[in-house]
């Protein structure tokens, strides 16, 4: 009888022990997913104020070319007058080069050099009235990667003209490379066409002008990212996803920047 009652109570044991790590191990996943939904949501969040914050970042150095555009110096499209006015602005405002462009696309730059730019489309937006920011692009006079603003200049003349400025290359990974997410945290930017912008992680990948296809080329191994950005660079809305790389699951969250057909994607592993 009492070995009965100890084998009964054996059971009992051995079933409330089972019983507790069933529930625990449910509550532990349900616990889990609760704080991956919370992560998930607060690195959308993180994509949809960091692009927000970069617009602004981009706009506020806009405005400062456009306030060089409307000084009464730069108007009057008097030559003189114009270096006079910009050559300080070019420290002052952190410009490698400023230059005024005229209607035929003629660039005349304040350190003496000209260049033909008509058909460079930042110079062709600017020219039709619309401040714009370029992509990171070759410079036909340095030859060397560049981002370029532009701004129209309202001539006294009622001529169209424009307001450029140089930037480094490295300009938009500079203003990306401040988002930070953990420890483990990657950004980067993305326009429309694939091309890379800017990358916290490989600099050089902007540096070199690459886009997706040429990513595809040169490092097959980054496969899941271009996969992923490919998926999610079309539908041009804040989200959250993830990638797998290196046997590294990645999530991002991803959300446009206002004024431009950019993509930032912000993670970590």
């Amino acid at each position: 009888m009492r070995s009965i009652k100890i084998k009964m109570t054996l059971f009992s044991l051995a079933t409330i022990l089972t019983v507790s790590l069933i529930l625990g191990a449910s509550s532990y996943r349900a616990n889990a997913r609760v704080l991956e939904q919370e992560a998930e949501a607060s690195l959308e969040m993180l994509a949809m104020e960091s692009a927000e914050k970069l617009s602004l970042m981009i706009q506020v150095q806009l405005k400062g070319l456009e306030e060089l555009a409307a000084r009464e110096q730069v108007r009057s499209m008097d030559w003189t007058s114009q270096v006079q006015s910009l050559q300080p602005e070019l420290e002052r405002q952190g410009f490698l080069a400023l230059a005024v462009v005229d209607n035929d696309g003629i660039a005349r730059y304040v350190d003496g050099y000209t260049l033909p730019l008509g058909d460079r489309p930042y110079v062709q937006a600017a020219l039709s009235g619309q401040s714009t920011v370029s992509e990171v692009i070759i410079s036909r006079l340095t030859g060397e990667p560049v981002v370029m603003l532009a701004t129209p200049i309202e001539t006294i003349h009622h001529t169209p003209a424009a307001l450029i400025a140089r930037m480094d290359g490295a300009w938009l990974t500079e203003l990306v490379s401040h988002i930070q997410y953990r420890d483990n945290g990657v950004a980067s930017l993305i326009n429309s066409q694939g091309a890379i912008l800017a990358h916290r992680q490989y600099p050089e990948w902007a540096l070199s002008l690459h886009t997706l296809d040429t990513l595809q080329e040169s490092f097959p191994q980054q496969e899941g990212f271009i996969s992923f950005i490919s998926k999610t660079l079309q539908a041009r809305q804040p989200g959250i996803d993830s990638y797998t790389t290196d046997n590294n699951r990645i999530h991002m969250g991803f959300a446009p920047v206002a004024g431009t057909d950019w993509m930032l994607y912000i993670g970590a592993t």
